[in-house]
């Protein structure tokens, strides 16, 4: 237990949505400094804060996987987008929208990094609980890092499946019915895949500006379209 911090109570602090807590760190992750709301959430005043590791409201159920995948993004110069859960000083608990940028000095090495955190929606929140309960009880990270379908794959499985299905259930007698109804399914995938491209490459742009499987995972309700049939 950090001296002048409660243990946890498991209660939640429900800030107002309109805040904005904000926060530098040095490159060691000790804050320089947090405005005036995110003290009031966390219930530590400035100067008990100036100084101290960031770490001072970290909660202990986060898991360390979610801090490693933090870090791995911000050491390399990279902004991270991410839900972390911290602690206040009477033990009671917050979840925050937490977006780290390093920001570099003149000679392009990074000098500290600025922090913006945002309340999150609920629906948010329950699905980061259940993915990082799964970290902390042993689950490997690549579980929620391995590549699922795109979306043009998913789209063209579904035409085969209904395509096989109505094949085996049909009584298609003459072999030219059977040509017929080929040609016409890749008709139609070559079609599905062709007005799929600008999604594809929307996609492709938005992982350039922003590409982390794991937190994807969290802010994304992402269930295979083969679900539905």
């Amino acid at each position: 237990m950090t001296k002048g911090r409660a243990d946890y109570t498991g209660k939640e602090n429900d800030y107002p949505s309109s805040y904005n807590l904000l926060s530098t760190t040095n490159v060691k992750g000790q804050i320089k400094y947090a405005n005036s709301q995110f003290c009031e959430v966390a219930g530590f005043s400035l100067s008990e804060l100036e100084g101290k590791p960031h770490n001072i409201v970290r909660h202990p159920t986060m898991p360390k996987a979610a801090f490693k995948n933090l870090w791995d993004y911000i050491e390399a110069g990279k902004p991270w987008m991410g839900m972390v859960k911290n602690r206040c000083k009477n033990g009671d608990h917050y979840w925050v929208n937490a977006f780290v940028t390093p920001i570099k000095g003149a000679s392009g090495k990074i000098v500290e990094y600025q922090s913006v955190r945002t309340k999150p929606s609920r629906e948010v929140v329950n699905r980061a609980e259940s993915i990082y309960a799964d970290l902390n009880n042993g689950v490997s990270p690549s579980k929620f890092t391995r590549a699922s379908w795109s979306l043009s794959a998913q789209m063209m499985a579904i035409i085969i499946v209904f395509y096989a299905l109505t094949m085996l259930s049909s009584s298609l007698s003459s072999p030219w019915n059977y040509l017929a109804e080929t040609l016409l399914t890749l008709a139609v995938l070559f079609i599905t895949y062709s007005r799929l491209a600008p999604v594809r490459s929307l996609s492709e742009k938005a992982k350039k500006v922003y590409d982390n499987p794991l937190m994807q995972k969290v802010y994304l309700k992402i269930r295979l379209m083969m679900s539905l049939l």
